[in-house]
């Protein structure tokens, strides 16, 4: 089988690393790689630096797509689906109906739409409104940054415990930053990451903070330990269906249980987890999960 990957990470490496165990090829591409030819006669892809031809592969996986290549990325995979039949992951990338999808609200209207759980959260692009927002999901708050340098290992991640705090995070990331989300803080023990693959968990793992932090990241010192998700029915369909809902065949979905409730809480829907962590706590080998679902779809 061939497979084009789009996105080079240490868990890229891993997935080609058993596909080829398994025979495959498994060509790993960055975002930056795409040639897009356009004249009056339409559209040409060209992937920089691979030999093989678009149509000589079986299944294309996108998993990690620099925001400002994406709607090309978008349009190449909407090109090879219809042209060669090529097997794309994710395949919402392949419908026309994808432009519909692509805004960060998404996420949040499938959850609503569908009654998944999760905190109360606004999306916002400047400091106006920042009172009535932080008033909508109560304090403590805590304040996601969508920028450059930001989205990982807690990264432009704040817990806001005052008004002016706020307002401070906001003038000062507000020339780089493309949105903040604010989101109700939940009282915790950590959260826990199930990595869906197709329509099954096939891992899990709850990450538990160091005292006095409240990300739940490995890389801020939390504590990674295996969750049993077979013996948790409700949490493991919880996050396939969140999985599906936005159409994620490979997902890592963050759930965080109410420290007094109990309720859970979807937190996000990782489109590109990694799972380097999850492998050594868990011992499975989330990597060849990955390849025999590519392989499951040849079928």
């Amino acid at each position: 089988m061939n497979i084009l990957l789009i996105g080079n990470s240490s868990a890229s490496r891993r997935i080609q690393e058993e596909g080829e165990r398994l025979g495959d090829l498994v060509d790993i591409v960055s975002s930056a790689s795409l040639n897009v030819y356009v004249s009056n006669r339409g559209l040409k892809f060209k992937i920089v630096g691979k030999q093989l031809l678009l149509r000589d592969y079986d299944l294309v996986f996108f998993y990690t797509i620099n925001s400002k290549r994406k709607l090309d990325w978008i349009l190449f995979a909407q090109y090879i689906s219809k042209k060669y039949g090529t097997k794309v992951v994710y395949q919402k990338y392949a419908s026309t109906k994808y432009k519909a999808m692509f805004t960060s609200l998404y996420d949040y209207v499938k959850q609503y739409k569908h009654g998944i759980p999760f905190p109360k959260t606004v999306v916002f692009y400047s400091k106006r409104g920042l009172r009535k927002a932080l008033e909508h999901v109560g304090m403590p708050a805590i304040l996601k940054i969508k920028a450059p340098g930001f989205g990982r290992q807690g990264r432009g991640v704040f817990k806001i415990e005052s008004f002016d705090y706020l307002v401070e995070l906001v003038l000062k990331y507000s020339s780089v930053a493309s949105r903040f989300v604010l989101r109700e803080f939940i009282p915790n023990e950590g959260d826990i990451r199930f990595f869906v693959v197709g329509n099954k968990v096939v891992a899990a793992m709850q990450r538990i903070p160091k005292k006095g932090e409240y990300r739940s990241n490995v890389a801020r010192g939390a504590k990674p330990v295996p969750f049993d998700f077979n013996k948790h029915p409700e949490l493991t369909e919880l996050a396939i269906k969140s999985a599906n809902l936005i159409g994620n065949d490979i997902a890592g979905v963050d759930i965080m249980l109410h420290r007094e409730t109990k309720k859970p809480y979807v937190l996000e829907i990782n489109s590109g987890p990694q799972f380097k962590a999850l492998e050594r706590v868990t011992k499975v080998n989330v990597a060849r999960k990955i390849v025999e679902y590519f392989h499951s779809l040849e079928s």
